[in-house]
């Protein structure tokens, strides 16, 4: 459960900056019962986190539906620990590049790359589930299942149930 509240200006046509203030409330249910000790740590994480998430983009798309040239670029930073349980710090760089190949734009050749590192700060000794990074899964890498790729944990160690846990870096390119 949570929210978010978020205020926004256009420095100019292109460029436009964003804040935001979010509240969390995570709570994580039908942990294992026999599971190895930091699996049992990363789903016993319940609690809630205060955020700041500060971005600013530059959009020179030439439509947002179907674009065929043009460039977006965002960078977001976000902090929490202004009250809850966790305290962190994150930081993730989306760039999308389009060129269309030939004059009526049947062929638009398109590059994307997305990057984002997230730490721990203060009290907090570990990034908590819902703010690691994740990869697989229509939105960063197709022809994989949502969430499949990256950092994983097996319920006994070397063997059972394999859980995916995320990572604290992530880089995809498309």
């Amino acid at each position: 459960q949570g929210g978010q509240l978020r205020f926004g200006k256009l420095l100019s046509p292109y460029v436009r900056t964003q804040l935001a203030v979010k509240y969390e409330d995570i709570s994580i249910g039908d942990v294992p019962l026999f599971a190895i000790p930091e699996l049992r740590r990363l789903w016993n994480d319940d609690g809630s986190t205060v955020s700041l998430n500060w971005s600013i983009s530059r959009n020179t798309l030439d439509s947002r539906v179907d674009p065929t040239t043009g460039a977006r670029h965002t960078f977001e930073a976000e902090i929490g620990g202004f009250g809850g349980d966790h305290d962190y710090y994150k930081m993730q760089l989306d760039n999308e590049w389009f060129c269309k190949l030939d004059e009526d734009a049947k062929w638009v050749l398109s590059f994307r790359t997305r990057n984002g590192w997230v730490n721990e700060y203060g009290e907090s000794d570990f990034v908590s589930l819902s703010d690691r990074f994740f990869a697989g899964g229509t939105a960063t890498v197709r022809g994989y299942d949502m969430r499949d790729i990256g950092p994983s944990l097996r319920r006994f160690g070397w063997f059972g149930e394999k859980y995916r846990v995320g990572g604290e870096l992530r880089t995809v390119n498309n």
